[in-house]
């Protein structure tokens, strides 16, 4: 299975979400298990893959363990504001607030709740919407990281950067500094190393029971995804059928030279079978004399011919031709005008009709019409 990675930006820090498609905010993808990376901001322009991998930047997803009282998922999506009263950095109506399937290291009644800004979420979803792909997951890169306290990741920026320290699966801070200043580290002291693909892909196969049936999209997703007609994106887009045209050259190509070659040897055959009828006819219709001779020859060519079009006669055709030899007698070679032999027996054209006896004898020669004689199969070769 294909499967494409996306690293989406961060949500920008001075500019409110009007102007956020004004800004040159950048998503990098690239498949798994490649390091090399490229840079869009427009998502159309990404390949088709299986599935889809994106992954949102620590900084713009919270997540909080907690306690989940024994009442009906409804009401628990009404109490959750307030049970994340404390860690909510904004509005509960503009929180996306969701709560993440169970961890196998948690208890039953605890659970992970995710809380991202909605209007960025929204942002985000609009983006991947256009993707040319069925199976999309959005998670946090901060899923992705070696649980280890000692170590510090940090992100590029042109004025910020981002420092994420994870100490186990739920427990993942992240801060954002200016860049010139000096970085605090959470927690213990411990080093700092770069957030870079490597990293990502690593965690995306390490990390794989963690994340897999974690989700961030909202529901509104695939409403946009409709409105987007992002399916028959899918079934237009020319790298889809670019794989399945490469097989179909292939298999063209392959055609051609089979049935190119067969024709060859068609023609090949055709002509084995001219030159061994012929030369066959010539061993029976010059010379009577010769005959005892050539037989051998005869049967030898006989059975090594194989007959126009598929096509074989039950008789031999060198019976035949004895029976055409007795009904013309000594004619040679040059009396014929055509000689086919098909599954009905032996067809003869004489270059001269009047060489035909009246008084046909052999009861396997029929008089086609003028000139033209058909040799039966089992014909006689001895006269009454």
């Amino acid at each position: 299975m294909t499967t494409l990675i996306i690293r989406c930006p961060h949500k920008p820090f001075t500019t409110d979400s009007d102007s956020w498609n004004l800004e040159d905010l950048l998503f990098s993808y690239s498949f798994l298990n490649r390091n090399h990376f490229k840079t869009t901001s427009n998502l159309e322009s990404c390949p088709v893959a299986e599935k889809v991998i994106a992954i949102m930047p620590s900084i713009d997803v919270r997540l909080s363990l907690l306690k989940l009282p024994s009442i009906s998922a409804k009401k628990i999506q009404q109490v959750l504001p307030m049970l994340l009263e404390d860690e909510l950095l904004s509005q509960a109506s503009a929180t996306e607030i969701k709560i993440l399937p169970p961890f196998s290291t948690h208890l039953n009644e605890q659970r992970v709740v995710s809380m991202i800004d909605q209007q960025w979420l929204l942002w985000i979803s609009q983006k991947l919407s256009v993707l040319n792909c069925e199976k999309i997951q959005l998670i946090s890169e901060g899923l992705l990281l070696p649980s280890d306290p000692l170590i510090t990741f940090f992100t590029l920026n042109e004025q910020y950067q981002i420092y994420t320290v994870k100490k186990n699966e739920t427990d993942i801070a992240s801060w954002v500094q200016q860049k010139n200043d000096i970085p605090i580290h959470f927690g213990e002291q411990g080093n700092l190393k770069e957030m870079t693909w490597e990293v990502l892909q690593n965690g995306l196969l390490t990390e794989q029971k963690i994340y897999e049936y974690i989700n961030f999209l909202p529901m509104s997703f695939l409403d946009l995804r409709k409105n987007n007609r992002t399916e028959m994106q899918h079934w237009l887009s020319s790298q889809l059928w670019q794989e399945p045209f490469k097989w179909v050259r292939y298999l063209s190509c392959t055609i051609l030279v089979c049935y190119f070659s067969y024709f060859l040897f068609l023609i090949w055959q055709d002509r084995q079978w001219q030159d061994v009828l012929y030369k066959s006819t010539g061993y029976v219709l010059t010379s009577n004399s010769a005959y005892p001779n050539k037989l051998s020859e005869l049967v030898i060519e006989e059975c090594q011919a194989t007959h126009k079009n598929n096509e074989h006669c039950s008789a031999d055709f060198e019976r035949l031709l004895m029976a055409l030899q007795k009904e013309l007698g000594n004619q040679s070679l040059d009396s014929l005008k055509s000689l086919e032999f098909n599954s009905q027996g032996l067809v003869v054209e004489l270059s001269n009709p009047s060489m035909v006896n009246t008084q046909i004898k052999n009861d396997a020669i029929q008089r086609i019409d003028l000139g033209r004689l058909l040799v039966t199969p089992f014909a006689k070769t001895t006269h009454d």
